[in-house]
């Protein structure tokens, strides 16, 4: 063969060993295309929580943040008996959950049992909250979880009523003086809710101070017994012997029949479509120098120290509380801590009283605190000395106080 033909040969064996090869990549490609691309497998966190009242906002948010950060939220709710002793008995055997929801009262002793670490109020973060909201999550100089939602008590009134007091003892002035008035149409609480029954006469006990955390009880003040005697006065005079439910309070003045009740967050949902005009306000004062003052409970998402996916865990606290606080109302009618647009022109009077409000008993020796005053309050409707009785509870507390050094 000439040179020729050896060169023309070579040039068709190159040719023909590309064409070989493209081919056998393009065949490759497609084969590749074809195998299906396995799925990275979502990480899984674990939620507690105790109240219910949250269930379909949080199903909401877990579902939500799942498709945003391909996370699968497991939500557990628990019996809100012994509910922080089993976080810390899980958290020995290290099974307890990623984040759970608690509230303010229970501070120090997540901080004791260190399965709560502080929270950093980076720039912006406290300002997009409600005023008031970090106090109610201090504990010793430290903020501790992510806010979620709060409750309070404020007075609910029917317009179509004309009964305006100055404050509650002209209103007890004017049923005694108007005896065909039933005193069961004018006003109702339910003196089995520590929160309406704190604000009525709980402004000048002395548990937890200011910040929540203080080590003194005062039960026997002068003010505060003048204002426990007057609260006696009035359970007497509009309760009588049994005080009715909440829900039977709520359903009474939905009817049209009840002229003030003291009513929860929860009250705008439920009378929202009502066909009556009311409006709603903070408690009348006792007198011109005896004043009421809200006490309210704040919710709180916390981050477990404990929890092996921490930043995971903290980037869903923080949906919870802020991001996708917009949807809380809505879906759950709980108010939002954070600062939220489109809630209705009734939840002003509630974050009021929620700014003004003291905090609740941070202390572990204060844990039942409001059992004992629930039944000191019982006692008190049923005629006790009211001296006598919260002088009793505030010794049970002070030794707890000592005790718990």
């Amino acid at each position: 063969m000439n040179q020729k033909g050896r060169t023309t040969a070579i040039n068709l064996l190159v040719i023909l060993l590309c064409s070989i090869f493209v081919i056998y990549v393009a065949a490759n490609r497609k084969s590749e295309q074809n195998v299906p691309v396995k799925e990275t497998e979502p990480e899984v966190i674990e939620l507690w929580y105790t109240n219910t009242l949250y269930e379909p906002y949080l199903e909401m948010a877990a579902e939500q943040f799942g498709k945003e950060e391909n996370v699968s939220v497991k939500l557990t709710k628990m019996q809100s008996l012994d509910y922080i002793d089993r976080i810390e008995e899980a958290n020995k055997k290290l099974e307890g959950p990623d984040v759970f929801l608690t509230d303010s009262s229970n501070l120090q002793s997540l901080v004791w049992m260190r399965a709560a670490e502080p929270v950093e109020l980076i720039d912006g973060r406290k300002e997009a909250y409600v005023s008031g909201t970090w106090e109610n999550l201090e504990y010793q100089g430290a903020c501790y979880g992510y806010p979620l939602g709060f409750d309070t008590t404020v007075l609910v009134h029917n317009d179509t009523f004309s009964v305006e007091p100055e404050n509650l003892e002209s209103l007890m002035a004017y049923v005694n003086k108007h005896s065909e008035t039933a005193p069961e149409d004018i006003l109702l609480w339910d003196d089995s809710q520590f929160l309406q029954t704190y604000t009525l006469f709980g402004n000048y006990a002395v548990a937890g101070g200011e910040t929540g955390y203080g080590r003194e009880v005062n039960l026997s003040g002068e003010e505060f017994l003048r204002t426990a005697t007057l609260y006696q006065q009035l359970s007497n005079l509009f309760l009588g012997e049994d005080s009715p439910s909440y829900a039977e309070i709520k359903d009474q003045f939905a009817s049209g029949n009840l002229q003030y009740a003291l009513i929860h967050t929860d009250g705008i949902k439920s009378f929202q479509s009502l066909e009556f005009p009311h409006s709603y306000r903070l408690l009348w004062n006792w007198t011109k120098d005896l004043e009421t003052k809200a006490t309210s409970v704040t919710d709180i998402v916390m981050v477990n120290s404990k929890s092996n996916k921490k930043e995971l865990a903290e980037q869903f606290a923080d949906y919870l509380s802020e991001e996708f606080a917009d949807k809380m109302y809505e879906t759950c009618g709980i108010l939002p801590l954070a600062e939220v647009e489109g809630l209705p022109e009734e939840s002003e009077i509630f974050y009021l009283a929620y700014e003004e409000s003291d905090p609740l008993p941070k202390l572990t020796a204060l844990t039942d605190y409001w059992s004992r005053w629930n039944a000191s309050v019982k006692n008190i409707r049923k005629g006790s000395n009211v001296a006598e009785t919260m002088g009793s509870m505030e010794e049970v507390f002070v030794s707890k106080i000592e005790e718990n050094k």
